[in-house]
């Protein structure tokens, strides 16, 4: 969600909290009980939106990570051993092609590091022969492989996570628009009749629907009911 939707999102739930606490004598106002059960409804919706967005992108992101690292592990560890044979054996053109030490690896952005490590792999795996004393194994490449294999599927994962996101988003938009509505044209009205008969609770409620800027720093930023959009 966006800032501005969070702020929104955690004044409904102040005025969620205020309105519960005072039911019985809200609920003689015509359309209350109605009206309530659809903003609570509402911002369930949102909330569960919300946890949705969030655990899908954190699940991803994990998972994405997980996968990151191994390849980063296996490759470097190929590398390095492939290095050792190289220098040995003077040959300057290979130890160049897969200079790539786990430090300069973890600084790869996703996309190249995927064509870095199928490098170090195609390498060993010409000189496979040759590297069987360095303990660089078939098993050993085909653990690489494996890896480069994993991260490059996770890579369109998280752009199709990406995607639902965006749809989330407008649904988000939406359903945001519809609170904004009940709120100022139904539950608003109907507080306002109690602005004079009940003025303490009309003043509690009114400071429940004023939106906090929660991220501003320094001293909150507060938006009145009524200047907001």
């Amino acid at each position: 969600m966006t800032t501005n939707q969070e702020n929104k999102f955690t004044m409904y739930q102040a005025v969620i909290r205020y309105l519960s606490t005072h039911e019985t004598m809200l609920n003689a106002l015509p359309h209350f009980t109605e009206s309530f059960a659809q903003f609570k409804e509402l911002v369930g919706r949102v909330e569960e939106n919300k946890k949705n967005q969030e655990t899908q992108i954190t699940g991803i992101t994990k998972q994405k990570n997980e996968w990151r690292e191994d390849l980063i592990d296996l490759a470097s560890e190929v590398a390095g051993k492939v290095k050792v044979y190289a220098t040995f054996f003077k040959n300057a053109v290979l130890k160049q092609e897969i200079a790539y030490s786990e430090s300069t690896l973890r600084k790869t952005a996703h996309n190249v590091l995927k064509d870095r490590a199928q490098i170090i792999h195609d390498k060993a795996k010409e000189n496979l022969a040759q590297l069987a004393e360095y303990r660089v194994t078939q098993e050993l490449l085909d653990k690489l492989a494996e890896a480069i294999q994993k991260f490059s599927e996770a890579m369109p994962s998280t752009r199709v996570s990406q995607i639902g996101k965006k749809g989330t988003t407008l649904n988000l938009r939406k359903t945001f628009a519809e609170i904004d509505v009940l709120l100022k044209e139904r539950l608003d009205g109907l507080m306002q009749m109690l602005r004079k008969e009940e003025a303490q609770f009309y003043t509690g409620y009114t400071n429940a629907r004023i939106i906090i800027d929660l991220r501003a720093r320094g001293k909150n930023k507060e938006i009145p009911p009524e200047n907001q959009q």
